[in-house]
């Protein structure tokens, strides 16, 4: 992969989460709004404005090239990457835009699905009873994930170790005396 092809894929993933980021957040005051700020809401919300929060800063850091900021998109694709849905318990986040495999249990029978999501989606339950069982991972997320680790093995190459096009000065042009 080129220079250039990398770049475009670090700033491909930095859009998608700072979009989902941003757009999940807005998403979050929707639904406190929308609630009335209950108890419930209020108590999931601040971690999954957490998430949301993570996932926008670390778009912005990836988008200016920091370390850091791949260092935290891996992070937060580590958190897109599973899909479970139980009655005990659910957790499904995408940003900007998310493909996945799934497979759900419909009482004696089974489904598999693919879903596609676009900009944002958050999913953090508890005890929702009827909620049948499903489990996936998202393709995007893997994706991103090995782009991103594999941009973290090259080491970029410093200027003043690369080879110079021209031979240094002759020594006497530094000597003081002349």
């Amino acid at each position: 992969m080129t220079k250039k092809a990398r770049l475009a894929a670090m700033k491909v993933i930095a859009a998608l989460e700072m979009v989902g980021g941003a757009v999940g957040l807005l998403f979050i005051v929707f639904v406190a709004v929308e609630s009335r700020f209950s108890f419930g809401v209020m108590v999931v919300a601040p971690l999954v404005a957490t998430i949301f929060t993570l996932s926008f800063l670390a778009g912005v850091l990836l988008w200016k090239q920091k370390e850091a900021g791949r260092k935290a998109s891996i992070l937060v694709q580590l958190i897109q990457l599973p899909k479970l849905a139980s009655p005990t318990f659910t957790f499904m986040f995408s940003f900007g835009l998310d493909f996945f495999p799934m497979l759900v249990e419909l009482g004696d029978r089974g489904a598999i699905g693919l879903q596609l999501r676009f900009l944002s989606d958050g999913q953090l339950f508890f005890f929702t009873e009827g909620t049948p069982f499903s489990l996936g991972f998202s393709i995007s997320a893997v994706v991103a994930i090995f782009l991103l680790w594999i941009e973290g093995t090259i080491k970029p190459v410093n200027d003043s170790e690369s080879p110079r096009d021209e031979p240094p000065p002759p020594p006497h042009y530094f000597s003081e005396t002349v």
